[in-house]
């Protein structure tokens, strides 16, 4: 590294563990017995990160092991320090310990070749991890409010879903099956995903925004993405409850009317003339349905807000009937390019 390079890195590292420490330092109790626990603050954790950073910089060219002698070091007064407060029976958490690993390794990051070797990749990696760790610190109370209002449910759906998003999606083929040639499975479990999604948006949504913003929200942006997931999610969802009725109808009639403004979109790209043609058409209809979901969306609110806030929300990850779902798509897929092949285009 350059010597202007090296100035810099140590430099984001010094501002990166101010930052934390300030943060650290601001959260700290005024009471004094309280006050007791603290551990460093403004100045000590930039001394961690500039440690962190030098002991990465010797041991380029000594060591590694002064990396981990400098952590081992540092290490050693934290756990002299929680043992003391432990030996006392004073209430010491670990998070401001777990501050002080993570401002060292950004102090390491910030003079390391090894994950970037551009200086400003490596530099703007580091800072934007600090602002992270600084933004966590900082939300405590909020976060733990919010952890309140959690529900078993709540966790329930989210594995739910991430099990089929994450670990099940991944692992389909992504190549087409079948006598026709014509079922591909992750296509087909992205229809899948698409449904369980929505349907798990729109449980959070109307959890954080009120059942009429939630479902509109879902209609509109659910409809730039697939109407007919949105339909499916939003039918489910009106028959687990029944109070919710106009504002699923709601949703479905407005994804229906954003696609019609996306098929718009996508002709003027494709063939602008085409759109001459399908002007009126395609008006009428997004005109109809803007006016039909703000029917619902009224309609729904006379007595609906209070109604649905009143329902207990189930849970919207139903895997089996997603999956019925896609298993149906399946046989739709299936049977169009059948018809395709053997009755020609009018089939």
């Amino acid at each position: 590294m350059q010597t202007d390079e090296v100035l810099i890195s140590l430099a984001v590292a010094l501002g990166i563990g101010l930052l934390i420490g300030l943060e650290r330092e601001q959260s700290t109790p005024l009471d004094h017995d309280e006050a007791s626990n603290f551990l460093g603050g403004a100045r000590t954790y930039p001394l961690f990160a500039l440690t962190g950073a030098l002991s990465a910089l010797v041991g380029q060219y000594w060591s590694v092991w002064v990396i981990a002698l400098a952590f081992g070091a540092l290490f050693g007064l934290l756990a002299i320090a929680y043992v003391d407060a432990v030996w006392t029976k004073r209430d010491r958490g670990i998070t401001s310990a777990a501050a002080f690993i993570v401002t060292f390794f950004l102090g390491v990051l910030c003079v390391s070749s090894g994950p970037a070797e551009v200086v400003e990749h490596r530099l703007i990696i580091a800072a934007a991890v600090g602002g992270a760790v600084t933004i966590l610190l900082s939300i405590k109370p909020a976060v733990h409010s919010w952890i309140h209002t959690v529900s078993k449910e709540d966790v329930y759906a989210t594995l739910k879903f991430l099990l089929v998003a994450v670990i099940v999606l991944p692992l389909l083929p992504n190549q087409t099956y079948g006598p026709l040639g014509v079922l591909n499975p992750f296509e087909i479990g992205l229809m899948v995903v698409l449904i369980t999604g929505i349907g798990f948006i729109g449980y959070v949504a109307i959890r954080l925004l009120g059942p009429g913003r939630a479902m509109g929200l879902i209609g509109f942006v659910g409809g730039l993405v697939s109407s007919t997931a949105v339909t499916l999610s939003s039918a489910s969802q009106a028959r687990r409850q029944t109070g919710l009725h106009d504002l699923c109808a709601m949703a479905v009639t407005l994804a229906s009317t954003i696609m019609a403004v996306r098929v718009a979109v996508e002709v003027a790209i494709v063939y602008p003339p085409l759109l001459r043609s399908l002007a009126f058409p395609l008006a009428t209809m997004a005109l109809a349905g803007l006016g039909w979901a703000g029917f619902f969306y009224w309609h729904g609110q006379d007595p609906g807000t209070a109604r649905a806030a009143a329902i207990p929300l189930a849970n919207p990850v139903e895997l089996f009937t997603a999956v019925k779902f896609g298993l149906l798509f399946a046989v739709v897929l299936l049977g169009a390019k059948a018809a395709t092949i053997y009755l020609g285009d009018k089939g």
